[in-house]
This record gives structure tokens, sequence and C-alpha cells, in this order.
């Protein structure tokens, strides 16, 4: 049993207000923490044993830092397939702007640091959308929808990291 996943005294009622993620593939699940300085996701991976009572492995956010306000969101979407994990991180150096990780697991285990990582399509620190880019996510084989949380605005598929932008549903949020 996994016991990291419990509420944190630092938040109102002892609880902080950004929430977990959790993700299950197979053999591994993912939790993110981002209430942590960097931000982190961790990763456990049961064995013959079961399952760990540490992580396995701890992804933290590429772009964090000791003091960093924790307000690049890294961790508040994630997806994980077979050997794939994706992370959002909907507001990268605090500029509103979002990426997503994407951590691809070898012969050695998964990596501390992104394999590749996936910029807003719509966006750039000349042209800064707050389109929500990273915000919530779902994966499923080699196939990934990232876009904002609620009605989409707009979503981008991804194929092998390789974006093609897809639009539609209501008008972008103000």
């Amino acid at each position: 049993m996994v016991n990291h996943a419990g509420g944190h005294p630092d938040g109102p009622g002892g609880i902080r207000s950004v929430r977990h993620r959790y993700r299950l593939s197979g053999t591994t699940l993912a939790i993110s923490d981002p209430n942590t300085t960097p931000e982190s996701v961790y990763l456990y991976t049961e064995g013959a044993h079961g399952w760990p009572t540490s992580p396995t492995v701890t992804e933290t956010d590429p772009d964090g830092y000791a003091g960093d306000p924790l307000n690049d969101a890294f961790g508040q979407a994630l997806g994980i397939s077979g050997d794939t994990l994706m992370v959002g991180s909907a507001n990268v150096n605090d500029n509103g702007d979002g990426v997503v990780y994407e951590y691809t697991e070898g012969p050695d285990g998964w990596p501390t640091t992104p394999t590749v990582t996936l910029a807003d399509p719509g966006g750039s620190r000349a042209n800064i959308t707050n389109d929500g880019f990273g915000e919530d996510l779902a994966l499923s084989g080699t196939t990934a929808m990232i876009g904002p949380t609620g009605p989409v605005a707009m979503a981008s598929l991804w194929s092998t990291s390789t974006p093609r932008e897809a639009r539609g549903g209501p008008p972008p949020r103000p």
C-alpha cells in the first residue's frame, strides 16, 4: 500500500488546496504533488513483493528552483500509458504558457529528466496565450489529447511527439 497520497498540513483545514493527481498503467502508479518545491510527480512500480512504500522515481519540475512560488502547475495534468508518462505544467516560468513533459521509460527505468518537452503550439514567450495548454490531458498508447480543463476551447492531438492541432468547442476563455 502506498501511503504518500494523503493531505498535507500546510493548507486550510490541514489539506492543501491544490489537488494531487493519480494515474495507473499496468504496474506503474504516478502521483503528482504540486505542493512541493520544486513540484513533483512520484512514480511507484509494483514489484515481486508488491507496491513500494516510497517512490521508485521522483520526477521534479524541470523549471522549478529553490524558492519557486509553486505557480508552474507541474503535475496538474498526468497521463501514463505503458512506458510513456506525460506531465502537464500549465504555467511554465510563471508566464501563463503551458508545456507538457514526456518521459519515456527505457531499459534502465524511468529517466529523471524529460525525454521530450511539448510546447504550446499556440503560444510563445512573445505570444503568451494563457489558453490552458497542459491543464488537462489524456493519453492512450502513443496518442495524447492536451488542452485546458472545462469546455474545450483548443486542444492539441499529439502522436509520437508531433503536434497536430485540433480546434473546436466554445470560444477561448477571456
